[in-house]
């Protein structure tokens, strides 16, 4: 029996999606609707969408349990809307009235809709008796928030032991909570690649400052550190903006079109003439901090009409890193570029 969660996972935003259709026809012929009334329509959408949501939800349970296990011995159940207390608070959450179409709203919906469907996976691998736990499986390309959760792999037994925000969905977040069951040596194996989720997350704890850290910081540090993998990535990592986080202030933050030419052109397999940096996109990040933090040379540039420009020299693990900068008209100075010099440009004996 072939079962797909990323199949599965479609389905449930086809269900959510038509609730979301449902509501906005609903607001477009209701513009003077008070909150009240527009909660009561959204408990009621959420009622009879989320009931449909569940009952998908314990059909891909039953189907991907008798896939894994081969035994059909048991039955899941879906879970019930939550109760309108829940959902009333979370439009409240989501409405703003200045919004023209009220968006927020659409997302209430969505999330109230589908929270249905993970609720039956959750609660149904707490009643199993077969021992399952659950993962938070991520569907295709996925925000830094949802990438550190799922990096824990089948980690979960139950929406208590997730820990509250780990069975937080946002809107238009795709991720599922999927039944797993122990295999050889009684491991549990999370229907990705946990390895790699889990090795971005151990970096970017690193970054954020070890075991204390926060799951905030240490998402902060995944969007600076991995930004082509999420959707949230962060066009230049704040190590090159923040004063907090170590720029200096003497230097205007790094802008987003100088970190891209940067990259391609001087990053290991650059458009530039060589040598380029040898490293990732980050560690390039922090060498260049190191330098502009403490330069060993701090060089005019000598070529005529370049007397704007000054090279901060320092080397950083054995490479010469040049970060060219321009003083501008009203004394700003700015980042312009970052490289590592040719040799009749080299001014370190390394």
């Amino acid at each position: 029996m072939a079962v797909d969660v990323g199949t599965y996972a479609a389905k449930q935003r086809v269900v959510s999606d038509a609730a979301e259709e449902v509501l906005g026809q609903w607001l477009a012929a209701n513009p003077g609707a008070t909150l009240a009334e527009v909660t009561e329509e959204v408990i009621a959408i959420a009622g009879q969408y989320g009931s449909a949501a569940a009952e998908m939800a314990v059909e891909f349970y039953a189907d991907w349990r008798e896939a894994a296990l081969e035994i059909v011995d048991w039955e899941p159940e879906p879970a019930t809307v939550r109760p309108d207390k829940y959902i009333t608070k979370m439009v409240g959450n989501f409405y703003d009235p200045s919004d023209q179409f009220l968006s927020g709203l659409l997302d209430a919906v969505n999330v109230a809709v589908q929270q249905v469907g993970r609720d039956t996976i959750v609660r149904n691998a707490k009643r199993d008796p077969a021992k399952a736990r659950w993962a938070r499986v991520p569907i295709g390309k996925t925000c830094a928030w949802c990438l550190m959760l799922a990096s824990r792999g089948a980690a979960y037994l139950t929406k208590q032991s997730a820990g509250g925000a780990s069975n937080v969905y946002h809107p238009s977040c795709d991720c599922q909570p999927v039944p797993v069951w122990p295999g050889k040596g009684g491991k549990y194996k999370a229907p990705y690649n946990e390895e790699k989720l889990t090795d971005i997350y151990q970096q970017a704890l690193v970054e954020a400052g070890g075991s204390g850290a926060s799951g905030k910081a240490v998402a902060r540090a995944i969007r600076d550190m991995f930004p082509d993998l999420i959707t949230d990535g962060h066009a230049v990592p704040s190590i090159l903006t923040d004063v907090a986080k170590g720029w200096p202030s003497y230097l205007e933050p790094v802008r987003a079109g100088v970190w891209r030419h940067i990259l391609i052109r001087h990053l290991s397999g650059g458009s530039a003439r060589p040598p380029h940096f040898e490293g990732t996109a980050y560690e390039f990040a922090r060498a260049i901090q190191e330098v502009v933090r403490n330069p060993t040379m701090d060089v005019q540039d000598s070529r005529e009409g370049w007397e704007r420009v000054w090279n901060l020299v320092k080397g950083v693990n054995g490479q010469e890193i040049q970060v060219g900068t321009t003083i501008l008209s009203d004394g700003r100075r700015v980042v312009s570029s970052a490289f590592r010099p040719t040799p009749e440009r080299s001014m370190l004996d390394l």
